[in-house]
């Protein structure tokens, strides 16, 4: 069960998720802090997993808006009238897992504190 600090900060990170309710996305935090030890993340655990459960909440159809979150990428085309923006896919890495969460703003996030000395050596599973 994720503590009330986690929801909060969850909800401060990812406010498309403003209308899933609190035992969904406490159910997320779970699975996220599941794939993750708080000891080699340090401070930016509760960010990470925030980010993490995000991520994987905008990867599941039906969950939240996602507009927002599946708009990862760098920008490959842009329109003026009536205002179209598109996005294309970043590079590639070698772990597939990285791929994945390159694809959602919350998991290029994640990969970005992950990044940080705090947790040097981390690893997300993969999960399907």
């Amino acid at each position: 069960m994720a503590t009330a600090a986690e929801l909060a900060r969850f909800r401060v990170r990812a406010p498309e998720f403003a209308s899933v309710s609190d035992d969904s996305v406490d159910n997320w935090l779970d699975a996220a802090g599941r794939q993750m030890t708080a000891s080699k993340w340090g401070g930016v655990y509760t960010d990470a997993k925030a980010d993490l459960a995000a991520h994987m909440m905008a990867r599941t159809p039906g969950i939240g808006t996602g507009a927002s979150a599946l708009a990862a990428g760098p920008v490959s085309g842009r329109r003026s009238g009536q205002e179209s923006v598109t996005f294309g896919s970043a590079a590639a890495p070698g772990n597939p897992a990285d791929a994945d969460l390159l694809t959602t703003v919350y998991g290029q996030r994640y990969l970005a504190l992950r990044g940080t000395r705090a947790a040097a050596g981390t690893r997300v599973l993969t999960w399907r």
